[in-house]
């Protein structure tokens, strides 16, 4: 009975199902605007900006990837310098690559080798393992082969998915509650 209550994301995000990247001013300035509040000069508008501010980040409570910085304004991709906008020395083009990486990894079918037998965590399934004796002495003679790239390939590989891990953050709501306390806004 009242469709407009759809265009609200706090209203809509527990529906939706697909993997989602949240963008949000902290201060929004068209509902600025639209509550009559412009740049803050008396306690009352602080007040009210600092509430606005307060209000929206608990609203991201239940929501895994969000990019919140603390400025006052409206839009965001049609701005020419978006890119250099940061929460915590990340830029929104990293926090954007990270989420799309990790939404990848997190839906990727399982992986097929080069004789399209399936693999579950790296191991041959249970219907493939006691297939041939010579596919084990293959194995066997292929490791002896190339153990120490294959070692040293795997190290690498495994530095290189655990650095992504840890700089890799789906979560940056900015903690300053003053608008335009952020630099690069």
């Amino acid at each position: 009975d009242e469709p407009w209550r759809c265009f609200f994301g706090y209203r809509l995000y527990p529906t939706v199902t697909a993997p989602l990247f949240v963008f949000q001013w902290l201060f929004d300035e068209a509902q600025m605007t639209a509550d009559n509040v412009g740049a803050p000069m008396t306690k009352q508008q602080w007040d009210y900006v600092h509430k606005m501010g307060d209000s929206l980040r608990n609203s991201f409570k239940n929501i895994t990837s969000v990019f919140a910085p603390s400025c006052i304004s409206h839009s965001v991709l049609t701005k020419r310098d978006w890119r250099l906008l940061k929460v915590d020395e990340v830029s929104l083009p990293q926090a954007l690559r990270c989420w799309e990486l990790n939404t990848r990894r997190a839906h990727r079918l399982p992986h097929k080798n080069r004789r399209g037998v399936k693999k579950k965590n790296g191991k041959m399934s249970k219907s493939h393992q006691n297939s041939t004796v010579t596919n084990e002495d293959h194995h066997k003679k292929k490791k002896r082969k190339n153990g120490g790239n294959m070692r040293r390939k795997k190290r690498r590989r495994n530095m290189h998915k655990n650095r992504n891990k840890q700089d890799c953050r789906h979560r940056l709501v900015e903690r300053c509650s003053w608008p335009q306390c952020n630099h690069s806004c």
